[in-house]
């Protein structure tokens, strides 16, 4: 993001694209969020995007932008998680 002044690297954001028709024709559907991540600068200019498509039915998307924070977006139908963590004991024993 560059904001008027001309500095960069503030209010981080992911931007959905349609690519159906291919990359020269892409449109963007949308950033999210809308008001950026934050105004902490990311100086190290990266970020890291997790996506999960539930087949034709929804779309889940995690985006990390550095120094920034996390955001999670979804849209349609998106499966539900159990994340009831795994208590057994597992002893593994070779000759």
């Amino acid at each position: 993001y560059q904001n008027p002044s001309g500095t960069t690297l503030t209010l981080g954001r992911a931007v959905v694209t349609d690519v159906t028709n291919g990359w020269a024709q892409c449109e963007a559907l949308g950033s999210y969020p809308a008001a950026g991540m934050g105004t902490t600068r990311n100086t190290s200019m990266s970020t890291s995007v997790a996506t999960r498509v539930n087949g034709s039915d929804g779309v889940e998307m995690w985006v990390l932008i550095h120094n920034q924070g996390i955001a999670y977006y979804k849209y349609g139908k998106v499966p539900t998680y159990d994340i009831t963590p795994d208590t057994t004991t597992r002893v593994m024993v070779s000759e």
